[in-house]
């Protein structure tokens, strides 16, 4: 039974926020803009951890992580991931 709620929670909130005719409350942040800038986060991140990671450096304050998935090394930053995404949630609430 607390599944079935929990469905129905979710699924009234992601059709509340779909909804294209709803009015927006003034200041709100939709959910869509925090997935939008955590993607843009995570590409930022990505991009700018290989390219100090590769040459061997840790980024300082970046601390930038070597995470080996089977042969292939991932670069990672969590400082840098909620930088970015910070920044780009600015950028895209700035543009309304």
């Amino acid at each position: 039974m607390m599944v079935f709620n929990q469905f129905a929670c979710l699924t009234y909130l992601v059709c509340q926020s779909a909804d294209p005719f709803s009015r927006a409350r003034v200041g709100a942040v939709s959910e869509v803009k925090m997935l939008k800038a955590m993607s843009f986060g995570a590409v930022l991140t990505g991009t700018v951890a290989m390219v100090i990671g590769s040459q061997g450096s840790d980024g300082g304050s970046l601390a930038i992580e070597a995470l080996k998935v089977g042969d292939a090394k991932i670069y990672w930053s969590w400082p840098m991931f909620c930088g970015g995404t910070g920044i780009s949630w600015a950028m895209i609430v700035l543009q309304r």
